[in-house]
């Protein structure tokens, strides 16, 4: 039997022993080819199970599994991870050509695309809207972005995780972005995303995963209704609310 690409079995995670617990009770799978979009208030803990479940955290062998591997131990390398150190601290296009070099966006292809499908980089190339004749130190930090987006998507992975990634995009390119990673995921590839920016997203995702008070939740989205932005905000404001109770029980 073929294991799901993602699988979380009773993990509980802490940066180190003496700090508070980040994510709790965390038991959950998901089926190849799906498109989660993880929802949760600034610091319940999204990018943490991104970093999590890329391998980027030390956790027991077998609580965070990807692609039946071991997220830290045996991080496969049909994933793909992209998050907010990814924007910061990629800064080089190997190990001695800085992103702002004097060169064409084109000439980076020459070298780092031999292995893509010139096909599969010319949809991105389109759909981000890059000139291959941009001048890499030229160019603003928002198509800095996009030709970093396109670097990383050029070869297809069976495994894409993106916290955040859309942010410096305009809405245009955002929607088509998304109606890429949907054609991915048709073809197998499952796709955890965080955003909290909503604008065209409300078929995009089969489930959910909201995470608050430090555990996760898997949603179908069958299950919810109505626009994603006003299910984020009335989960927002449940946990508001829970969160003044406890507290008020506390002070009791």
């Amino acid at each position: 039997m073929e294991c799901p690409p993602i699988q979380v079995t009773n993990c509980n995670f802490r940066y180190n022993p003496d700090t508070p617990i980040v994510l709790k009770d965390l038991n959950f799978q998901i089926e190849k080819g799906s498109r989660v979009l993880v929802l949760g208030a600034n610091g319940a803990g999204k990018s943490t199970l991104f970093r999590l479940l890329a391998g980027k955290h030390m956790h027991p062998r077998k609580e965070v599994l990807v692609l039946g591997r071991s997220a830290f131990y045996e991080t496969p390398k049909q994933m793909a991870y992209l998050g907010s150190d990814w924007r910061h601290s990629i800064s080089c296009v190997s190990n001695n050509v800085p992103y702002h070099g004097d060169f064409s966006v084109q000439e980076m292809l020459n070298v780092l695309a031999r292995t893509a499908k010139s096909e599969r980089i010319q949809e991105l190339v389109d759909l981000l809207d890059i000139n291959v004749n941009w001048r890499m130190h030229q160019i603003s930090d928002g198509e800095t972005r996009r030709v970093q987006i396109l670097l990383a998507l050029m070869n297809p992975f069976e495994v894409l995780l993106l916290d955040e990634i859309t942010v410096d995009l305009d809405v245009l390119t955002r929607i088509n972005l998304l109606e890429f990673f949907k054609k991915e995921a048709d073809k197998g590839c499952t796709i955890m995303y965080a955003t909290h920016i909503f604008d065209g997203i409300d078929s995009w995702p089969t489930h959910f995963i909201r995470i608050e008070n430090n555990r996760a939740t898997l949603i179908s989205a069958t299950e919810i209704s109505g626009p994603v932005y006003q299910n984020a905000a009335k989960w927002l404001q449940e946990e508001r609310e829970n969160k003044k109770k406890f507290l008020a029980e506390a002070q009791k």
